[in-house]
């Protein structure tokens, strides 16, 4: 079982780890951006993330909502949140940062364990609040992360700066649908 962990976070990370160099050298200019490369290896990349995250989870011990399978859990619907969306829109400048921070959070999990035990008995209502509460908590970051990113991007075209920023992200409107998308 632990091996198994081990190789989904190891597939999920060099997925995570491809898609974000392929994103990046598109984005810098040094090659074409192919969305069908680049989502055929994020979106298997994620899908060995949420296998992690529920192998992580749910042991045979019990549930373990530790730091660590928080932060793992964390970084999946991070993950899996953005490129749904980003299936629909075009913000691929977007999804190079959050399948980074995917990627330190799924390797950070293969890495360490937590120190508590799993615990053996927890109600279903209760494991079900805890869990709902790890991906709004997170929806509202994204959706806090890209507002900010709205008010810099919205403070650099009043003044007229072309920020290199600015070069990177979708239009204005693009962005507040994005954040219309995080929120609702």
């Amino acid at each position: 079982m632990n091996w198994v962990v081990h190789l989904t976070a190891l597939l999920a990370s060099g997925g995570y780890a491809a898609a974000v160099f392929l994103l990046v050298r598109s984005l810098r200019g040094q090659s074409n951006l192919d969305r069908n490369r680049i989502w055929s290896i994020a979106v298997p990349a994620v899908v060995a993330h949420g296998v992690n995250v529920w192998l992580q989870v749910f042991t045979p011990a019990g549930i373990q909502l530790g730091v660590v399978a928080a932060s793992a859990l964390f970084g999946f619907v991070l993950a899996a949140s953005s490129t749904a969306i980003g299936c629909f829109r075009r913000m691929e400048a977007l999804m190079a940062p959050a399948w980074l921070m995917s990627l330190m959070f799924v390797a950070a999990s293969a890495i360490s364990t937590d120190a508590q035990p799993p615990v053996a008995r927890l109600d279903d209502g209760l494991v079900a609040h805890i869990v709902i509460s790890i991906v709004s908590y997170t929806l509202v970051m994204l959706a806090g992360s890209q507002a900010v990113l709205i008010m810099i991007q919205n403070h650099h075209l009043k003044r007229r700066h072309m920020h290199l920023l600015l070069r990177y992200l979708p239009p204005l409107q693009t962005m507040e649908n994005i954040l219309f998308d995080f929120v609702i």
